[in-house]
């Protein structure tokens, strides 16, 4: 096992923003004592009527002490870019929480089907890119700093991935030196399509090339 997925939210304040921080320790105890090297996390959801900025102070000291407790424990904290309107959102802003928070032991796991603009994303019309945000732009930029690369399948039925363009993503992966080492399978809960099959032919032939 890679990670144990933790959902979290650093957006919260008071006892709840306590909570959540315990809740992450919790999950790092548990991965230590399972040899699991590292837990997924989130960033923060902003509450209504504050601003990214407001949050981002909260977000990188409940994260900082995140990390320094994974440390600790010899547990990693892979910071997952998951945009349901959540921060961070885009590739700088991913780059720049993992330069605020500092430590070796928070590093990136990168969706590519989740930036800020992405046809996946749960803001904005889903199915359809968003060409202000040029998510595919995110995805280079946090590309060099991911450790592990969850690569997004949303409508696959024809064998070829119609919402994310992987001739324009695989490069990008390849290009930052990453090695694809197994592979996992994730569907869209609208769409119950066999996809393995597809999904392994279509990477297989990406790396192969």
């Amino acid at each position: 096992m890679c990670y144990i997925g933790v959902s979290n939210n650093f957006g919260k304040t008071g006892q709840e923003l306590l909570d959540e921080i315990e809740l992450m320790k919790k999950w790092i105890d548990v991965a230590s004592k399972m040899g699991i090297p590292m837990i997924r996390a989130f960033g923060s959801w902003i509450p209504e009527g504050e601003s990214e900025e407001s949050a981002w102070p909260r977000l990188v000291a409940s994260t900082k002490e995140v990390a320094d407790y994974g440390k600790s424990k010899g547990v990693y904290v892979g910071l997952h870019n998951h945009n349901h309107g959540c921060i961070p959102a885009t590739g700088e802003q991913v780059i720049r929480l993992l330069d605020d928070v500092d430590n070796p032991y928070y590093t990136h796991i990168l969706d590519t089907g989740q930036y800020r603009g992405s046809p996946g994303a749960s803001f904005g019309e889903r199915g359809k890119e968003d060409p202000q945000w040029n998510f595919y732009g995110s995805i280079e930029t946090s590309a060099p700093r991911a450790v592990h690369v969850r690569a997004k399948i949303y409508r696959i039925a024809s064998g070829v991935e119609k919402w994310l363009d992987y001739d324009r993503i695989m490069p990008i992966i390849k290009n930052v030196g990453f090695k694809v080492g197994y592979r996992s399978c994730s569907k869209d809960k609208t769409n119950w399509t066999n996809l393995c099959g597809p999904i392994s032919q279509c990477v297989s032939a990406v790396i192969i090339n």
